[in-house]
């Protein structure tokens, strides 16, 4: 959209890593004068340090939280600006089905905002946020792309209706056009995206545990499962096995406990009320994303 700057938006991993590099910055300057102050300043700069720490935990939770859980209404999309926009189109279009979706840079963009893939079709798409009708501009910028990123089909994406004369230019040129009433839908579908892989996720924890403890029955290991701890934006979860007779008798069992769960098994732990708990890596079809 248009020529001016932006920055890339950082995925989650560069946040992460951002964030420990700061604190890498934090302990390096507390470490080099630690030695040169006296222990009542050393107290009140481990106290700083501490606060300072847990400010950049949560702040970093919370940045994760929002990237990872991303939902749109219009509203909202009328509200963005273009770099915004273009992002949260980002965004739907991968909860819609499209695959290496991928922001083009702003400046010398040739008219193209957005390069996916879908149904083994390339598309070069151009996103607009306006107030009013889109006339041609963005049909003729978005063919110009065309052949410069090598696309085989190209599209529009707006959060308003276009003009007749521009749905005719589309027509002519083959150009996708989806308008409000299309993207409406494409955000109706990224709701019903997330509840799909919810569901499937939590049907996916109960036949596993269950399953898990009949297996472990069989093998004359009696348990029940206490409780299954999870965040559904991690990629492990852990069941915690009550009444197991002992910690290496279930160890013994980890490669058929994998098979069962159909995931790695990271770890099994005994805790000092002596209740195993077992740790899985959550199979990468079942992981809920963004």
């Amino acid at each position: 959209m248009g020529k001016k700057k932006r920055k890339s938006e950082p995925g989650c991993i560069a946040t992460i890593f951002g964030y420990l590099i700061f604190v890498c910055i934090i302990a390096l300057i507390i470490d080099l004068i630690r030695t040169h102050i006296s222990e009542r300043a050393k107290h009140n700069l481990m106290v700083v340090a501490i606060v300072i720490g847990v400010i950049i935990f949560i702040s970093m939770v919370c940045t994760i939280y929002r990237k990872l859980h991303r939902k749109y209404t219009l509203k909202q999309l009328d509200e963005m600006d273009g770099h915004q926009f273009e992002y949260a189109c980002a965004d739907i279009l991968k909860a819609n089905g499209y695959k290496h979706v991928k922001v083009t840079r702003s400046s010398g963009d040739f008219g193209v905002d957005i390069i996916a893939e879908k149904d083994k079709v390339r598309y070069a798409i151009q996103c607009k946020r306006y107030n009013h009708k889109l006339d041609n501009t963005p049909i003729q910028e978005v063919v110009g792309g065309l052949a410069y990123y090598q696309c085989d089909k190209g599209a529009v994406m707006t959060n308003q209706y276009f003009t007749e004369p521009a749905k005719q230019l589309a027509q002519v040129n083959d150009i996708e056009l989806l308008d409000r009433d299309t993207l409406s839908h494409m955000v109706d579908k990224t709701e019903k995206s997330f509840d799909d892989k919810l569901n499937l996720f939590r049907s996916y924890l109960t036949s596993s545990s269950t399953m898990l403890v009949a297996y472990l029955e069989k093998c004359g290991i009696y348990s029940r499962i206490e409780d299954i701890n999870t965040d559904t934006k991690t990629l492990s979860f852990t069941l915690k096995l009550k009444f197991a007779d002992d910690i290496e008798s279930v160890k013994a069992k980890k490669k058929a406990i994998s098979k069962i769960t159909k995931a790695k098994v990271i770890d099994i732990v005994q805790n000092e009320n002596d209740m195993i708990t077992i740790i899985v890596c959550t199979p990468r079809k079942y992981r809920i994303k963004s």
